[in-house]
């Protein structure tokens, strides 16, 4: 699927080396650095792209990966289970946990829909605690 979307992009074919470090960088990293996607691409690099992010747009990722943890231990899902309901890797849903990567409206409707929960409860600070313990309270 992301080579297909690479190879429309028209991403560089050869490996590039950084010139302040001489550090020589694979296809498939420069791939996914120019294709912008971000699963394909290493940790760090992913850090440093949410670093250079508005700081809102950070807290908006943080405050949704909290609440997708809580959710997702709450509902004793499994990163796998969890990635497998909302279409994306296990990896993909750490990143998006630990706040790497900032959700468009299409991943926040289909977590939403994975929790049955509103999209406000996403990416409100402690909404994925309301939701648990509105859950257990119509038990």
């Amino acid at each position: 699927m992301h080579r297909a979307r690479r190879e429309r992009s028209g991403a560089c074919e050869a490996s590039r080396a950084d010139a302040g470090t001489g550090k020589a960088y694979s296809v498939e990293y420069v791939n996914a650095y120019l294709s912008g996607y971000a699963e394909d691409m290493p940790e760090k690099t992913r850090q440093i792209k949410m670093q250079a992010k508005d700081p809102l747009v950070q807290e908006l990722a943080r405050t949704f990966g909290e609440n997708v943890r809580v959710l997702r231990e709450g509902g004793n899902l499994t990163k796998t289970k969890l990635a497998d309901m909302v279409g994306h890797s296990r990896s993909h849903v750490t990143d998006i946990e630990d706040g790497l990567i900032d959700a468009n409206f299409s991943k926040l409707a289909k977590f939403a829909q994975a929790f049955e929960c509103p999209v406000e409860a996403l990416i409100t600070p402690g909404g994925g605690l309301r939701v648990l313990s509105d859950k257990h309270a119509r038990l």
